[in-house]
């Protein structure tokens, strides 16, 4: 009997405070929410201040420097689509359906062949061919990808992103460089 008036008492207090209760919980999962969505801004502006971190780039091997910038661009909320590790016809990351690009983490000059393996790469994807290195290209190369249209970022053009008056080395057209600009300077009141 008396356990049966507590119970009674018990759900008369629940039911007289459900508001506040019910307020109360919605209150933590909208903190809880905004708590994730400043965690994920956090990680985007954290990546945008940090894009390339060339000490860290340096010791890294093929697959994980793949990995690597495939996670910034992520971070970044760029769309990317992974190739196969082996067999990608020379393609590293598909950047938002629109660009092939190539990785090379080399400590040398990178050459002509990573240019054709772009070019042929980036056809057989049906998108724009880019290559980009942790280090400078040959003369040859060069020569090769302003022939081809191959878009070529360097290590110049790494450390400089987000830099307003940077000037870029390779002449042109707006490309792959500038779409991950654009979303390096994203909400950082920087215009260019």
């Amino acid at each position: 009997m008396i356990e049966d008036i507590l119970i009674i008492l018990k759900l008369d207090l629940l039911f007289k405070y459900w508001k506040y209760i019910g307020g109360f919980l919605i209150l933590i999962v909208l903190l809880i929410f905004l708590y994730k969505l400043k965690k994920r801004r956090d990680l985007r502006l954290w990546t945008q201040s940090n894009f390339m971190n060339l000490s860290y780039i340096r010791r890294l091997n093929g697959f994980k420097f793949e990995d690597y910038v495939a996670n910034q661009f992520k971070n970044l909320g760029i769309e990317i689509r992974r190739t196969p590790k082996s067999g990608d016809f020379g393609i590293d990351l598909i950047v938002e359906e629109e660009y092939a690009i190539q990785l090379k983490n080399y400590s040398n000059t990178v050459g002509i062949s990573a240019i054709q393996e772009a070019y042929s790469g980036a056809a057989y994807y049906n998108k724009k061919p880019v290559v980009m290195v942790t280090n400078y290209y040959t003369k040859a190369a060069i020569e090769l990808a302003t022939a081809l249209g191959v878009e070529l970022i360097d290590l110049d053009d790494i450390k400089n992103w987000g830099n307003n008056y940077y000037k870029r080395s390779y002449l042109h057209k707006r490309g792959a460089f500038e779409f991950v600009e654009g979303y390096l300077l994203k909400d950082l009141r920087i215009k260019r």
